[in-house]
């Protein structure tokens, strides 16, 4: 029997991050131009190959569409509406507050009711009968769906076998702001919802898992700020773009028990449907500011700095779509999904395709937190500073490295230098260490064999040692800490870089109370 599973954007802690805007003016295309930090700068509308799965995976051929880094067009579909009918209250997934009716849309199916606590805006401009709210509620996800499936090349959830009135995605709009803290959330609904194998796929799946959605009835709570309330379109469009790829994750693998690999690529999705809304940029703080903590860790059981730190993680896999393309993401979790492999298992074959492998991908974006290197990179914040380390002293960090985390030391000595790293993980190649020397005009990265590194530190304007440990929890049980030391001597021979970069979007990063 598989038990019931919920997944929930975020609670009302959030919500004042979030927003949309009130009605529906076409909104600008962006202007940002990726800068020349990124490894590759792609045309908007690019035509590539989607990257292949494993072939273990057993998929059929992904075919060859428009690659987008990310969608930014705001044309909703040309849709035709039917008109809502009553529909009977099903007990076994939502009840709303009064008589509910149904919009019906190609994919989905939206319930709603006039009356109680769960009642449903009621203006209605073009006099159709048919709420106006409750009509961006069916566009919004008619676009959501043919952005994720159609463009991006998801798999389409399977049918939930009649439940909720047909075969069509159930969507219910409900008062979940106040009554749950929560802006959207779905479920799986259980052992009811095992289908085994999704019928939109050629590979054949264990624990594909049919889904509802539910939406905020009105996103006019008044635990969201008035400028939130204003903004409720946003609010709308990038919940249900995080909500919808939830359902389709469900359909490939509902026994996934990573929770954080369903929360960030969900998470991360927002910004691929709608670039210019960006609110998941509030949720990047644990990245940067807890760059330290395990990837898989919850967050905000022992420190404040990395609450929400499964939403955070998003980041990572926009670092891997911004380098390797979208499909490297997908066919990341399709891997998962389809070989049922859980944790790190499940990177290898995309990676391989985009000729590289997770190390070095881990390796890479602890460079770009300290830059900055990301498209949209100067939005961020700086990564936080763990301490400074002078010359002919040793350095001991407040605390440890978690596994897939990564410390940044600033090193205060001029001429040549040698670091040297020190830890009871090093032994067994968890722990490794890079040093940074930053220009005004570019960045310099050195290795660290046998956790040594020698540079001329009277060259750059700054010199960080990024300590790393690349140790992979299989579970957030497992999440555990690797201690170090760091000591700077003078002397040594200065080393060759083995990589030249741009700044990017670099900003010296800081701690409070340490420097100004």
């Amino acid at each position: 029997m598989t038990a019931k599973r919920t997944l929930f954007l975020t609670t009302i802690l959030l919500a004042f991050a979030l927003g949309g805007c009130a009605p529906a003016a076409p909104a600008p295309e962006p202007t940002r131009i990726p800068h020349a930090g990124l490894a590759e700068a792609r045309s908007r509308a690019k035509r590539l190959p989607l990257a292949p799965l494993p072939e273990a995976a057993a998929l059929k051929p992904a075919p060859v569409t428009f690659f987008f880094p990310r969608f930014s067009s705001y044309e909703e579909p040309a849709l035709k509406f039917a008109k809502p009918e009553e529909t009977r209250q099903d007990g076994g997934r939502v009840t709303l507050s009064g008589q509910p009716y149904a919009l019906e849309t190609e994919h989905f199916r939206v319930h709603f009711t006039f009356s109680g606590r769960d009642a449903v805006p009621d203006a209605d401009e073009n006099g159709n009968d048919i709420p106006d709210f409750v009509e961006q509620v069916g566009s919004t996800l008619e676009f959501v769906w043919d952005v994720e499936i159609n463009i991006f090349g998801w798999p389409a959830p399977p049918p939930d076998g009649g439940r909720g009135g047909d075969n069509r995605l159930d969507v219910y709009l409900s008062d979940i702001i106040n009554r749950y803290g929560a802006l959207g959330y779905v479920t799986n609904e259980g052992h009811d919802a095992l289908v085994g194998d999704n019928p939109a796929t050629e590979a054949v799946e264990q624990r594909a898992m049919s889904a509802f959605l539910v939406l905020d009835n009105d996103y006019q709570d008044d635990l969201l700020r008035p400028e939130d309330r204003a903004r409720w379109l946003e609010l709308l469009r990038s919940t249900a773009s995080h909500e919808f790829l939830h359902v389709i994750q469900f359909g490939i693998d509902g026994g996934e028990n990573d929770n954080w690999f369903f929360e960030s690529v969900a998470t991360w999705m927002e910004d691929e449907v709608y670039n210019d809304i960006n609110d998941l940029v509030r949720y990047v703080g644990a990245a940067f500011k807890a760059p330290d903590s395990c990837q898989l860790a919850r967050g905000g059981v022992t420190k404040e700095e990395d609450r929400l730190n499964w939403y955070a993680r998003w980041l990572f896999f926009r670092f891997i779509s911004e380098r390797h393309g979208h499909a490297t993401v997908r066919d990341i979790w399709l891997t998962a999904g389809h070989d049922q492999t859980n944790g790190y298992k499940a990177f290898a074959g995309p990676l391989a395709t985009a000729e590289t492998e997770i190390l070095q991908v881990f390796r890479e974006y602890s460079l770009a937190l300290l830059l900055r290197d990301f498209e949209e990179g100067e939005d961020y914040p700086t990564v936080r500073l763990e301490g400074e380390a002078a010359a002919d002293a040793t350095f001991r960090p407040v605390d440890g490295v978690f596994q897939m985390g990564a410390d940044y030391i600033e090193i205060l000595a001029d001429g040549r230098i040698t670091v040297e790293l020190k830890g009871a993980a090093l032994d067994s190649a968890l722990l490794e260490g890079l040093l940074v020397g930053v220009t005004r005009s570019q960045v310099q990265v050195f290795e660290m064999p046998d956790g040594r590194g020698s540079l001329d530190a009277s060259t750059y304007e700054h010199v960080y040692l990024v300590v790393m440990n690349l140790g992979q929890a299989q579970h957030q049980r497992d999440c555990k800490e690797a201690g170090y030391t760091a000591s700077v001597a003078g002397g040594g021979q200065a080393q060759e870089p083995i990589d030249l970069r741009a700044r990017a979007f670099f900003e010296p990063p800081v701690v409070e109370g340490l420097k100004k």
